[in-house]
């Protein structure tokens, strides 16, 4: 294959699956964005509306097994396109549904079709694309969902300075259903980029060393609990940013919405720091424990400044950025480390869902706190949280650089 077409089939194929990841972010977050809005609108409680939230990481965690599992063996495209048109329908039936209960029920259903997207869009990528359009499009797939949940905040904010939530959710639905069709469309006769010289030498380099033996030898237990902790740090910040600012600082809903669009935007820039860090500390464990430090710091100085909007946005901020570096060193980077034992999917699906035990912990965790013990009681979790987790790092970080530095054969 020439380098332009190389080129030209990136763009198609990178563009397409970015494009259907952007709209499944967009069906993803209108609850979340909505919180304040729709708790208020409906009247009732966060820690009920919470609940739902909790079911969409529960599923969507739990999903991830099934959709590697039916992603080597359905067509990447048409698991990808039922997804999409499963998660519209989610987000009409939303609208219609007539009390919390029901809601929950359907953002569970919502969280299982969200799954159906990330394993078999990883496989479509490299079947389909070289190294180095795997790389760029997969760095386009991940701007994309950063750039989703901005654009999910700004249009909720919109909806909802208009009383009108209900339409986020009509419209989300449309897109997907437009975007499913195009995707369909788009990924029809595909090239396959083969590999299998390469999957062939994975296989006999990895065949010494038992799986088990290996996530014991790497300290892969002690990660798993960190990337909880970051878990809990992403999705339960950003979830429950806007109820925060609302109720300590006195902002408007709408405005509050719009103002946990921030986040992403340094989610991007922290991520893009840690990466420049890693190429001088890839020791990823010990990246990770000082960024739980940052986390540590920043949720003590919001602590006592609860009523300054300005100072808890910026700390949020901080904790969620740290939380994202965190999942991209632990995330992205840890799985690599294991192809040569030829379990690259295994560790990858494993500790990802670590990331949404930690979320569906956090979410319907942080209702129950805040309406129980207040926003003060809330914050100083995230202190805790951000603690224990540069406490595991501390504990695993020469276990892991041990690990990384022997070669396969020292394993066997």
């Amino acid at each position: 294959m020439s380098v332009e077409r190389g080129d030209r089939l990136t763009r198609r194929v990178g563009g397409i699956c970015s494009l259907a990841y952007f709209i499944s972010y967009i069906m993803r977050l209108g609850f979340a964005a909505g919180l304040v809005e729709i708790t208020s609108a409906l009247g009732i409680s966060q820690s009920s509306a919470g609940l739902a939230l909790t079911g969409l990481f529960i599923t969507y965690g739990a999903g991830q097994f099934l959709s590697g599992y039916l992603g080597d063996r359905i067509a990447p495209r048409v698991l990808i396109t039922f997804g999409l048109l499963g998660a519209a329908v989610c987000n009409v039936l939303l609208v219609l549904s007539s009390n919390a209960a029901v809601m929950t029920a359907v953002w569970c259903v919502n969280g299982v079709m969200q799954a159906m997207l990330w394993p078999p869009l990883t496989r479509l990528l490299s079947e389909t694309l070289d190294g180095p359009g795997y790389m760029k499009s997969v760095k386009w797939v991940t701007m994309a969902s950063n750039i989703a949940t901005i654009a999910a905040y700004a249009m909720m904010s919109a909806f909802a300075r208009a009383h009108v939530w209900q339409g986020y959710f009509y419209i989300a639905a449309a897109m997907g259903v437009a975007v499913a069709a195009v995707f369909l469309c788009m990924t029809r006769d595909l090239p396959t980029h083969a590999s299998a010289s390469q999957r062939s030498r994975d296989k006999a380099n990895g065949g010494g060393v038992h799986m088990r033996s290996l996530v014991f030898i790497s300290g892969l237990p002690l990660i798993m609990l960190a990337i909880v902790m970051q878990g809990m740090l992403r999705d339960g910040v950003t979830t429950w940013m806007p109820s925060l600012i609302t109720q300590t600082a006195g902002l408007g809903a709408s405005a509050s919405i719009l103002s946990t669009a921030v986040l992403p935007l340094f989610a991007v820039l922290c991520v893009n720091i840690t990466a420049a860090m890693q190429r001088r500390m890839p020791n990823d464990a010990l990246s990770s424990m000082w960024l739980f430090g940052i986390s540590a710091i920043a949720s003590a100085i919001m602590l006592p400044l609860l009523n300054n909007a300005v100072v808890s946005i910026i700390c949020m901020a901080v904790i969620t950025g740290c939380a994202h570096a965190i999942n991209f060193l632990f995330i992205c980077h840890i799985p690599s480390y294991f192809a040569p034992y030829n379990c690259v999917s295994s560790v990858s699906g494993l500790i990802n869902s670590c990331t949404y035990i930690g979320s569906a912990l956090s979410t319907y965790g942080i209702a129950i706190i805040s309406d129980t013990f207040g926003w003060h009681a809330t914050v100083g979790g995230w202190l805790v949280v951000s603690a224990l987790g540069l406490a595991l790092c501390l504990l695993v970080k020469n276990r892991w650089q041990r690990f990384t530095e022997r070669s396969p054969e020292e394993h066997v």
